[in-house]
């Protein structure tokens, strides 16, 4: 499988690389947060839809703007690892790993 069709290029390949840094980062942080219910997913994703809201209302600078983003979509990017990992489907060796 061609991995730029995975990852992308240019700015994609950016942004989806800052999404699985902060994911790094939130395993670091938080540890296995597998095996929350969707419910409780659904409110940390709210959570911080809420904060890049906030962030957009307080005219806080596009950098702040842009990492509230990559947070919600690395919370997102979490909890659909945890609904896979519900459907058994956690094997992940025929994913392309980042060059």
């Amino acid at each position: 499988m061609n991995s730029q069709l995975v990852y992308g290029a240019g700015p994609t390949r950016r942004v989806l690389a800052d999404i699985y840094s902060e994911r790094v980062r939130q395993d670091a942080r938080w540890g296995d947060q597998r095996g929350h219910s969707s419910e409780h997913w659904l409110a940390i994703l709210m959570e911080e839809v809420g904060e890049a809201a906030r962030s957009v209302l307080d005219g806080e600078p596009i950098q702040r703007r842009r990492a509230e983003l990559i947070q919600i979509a690395a919370v997102a990017a979490a909890a659909v690892e945890a609904l896979d990992g519900l459907l058994g489907e956690t094997d992940t060796s025929d994913v392309p790993r980042a060059s």
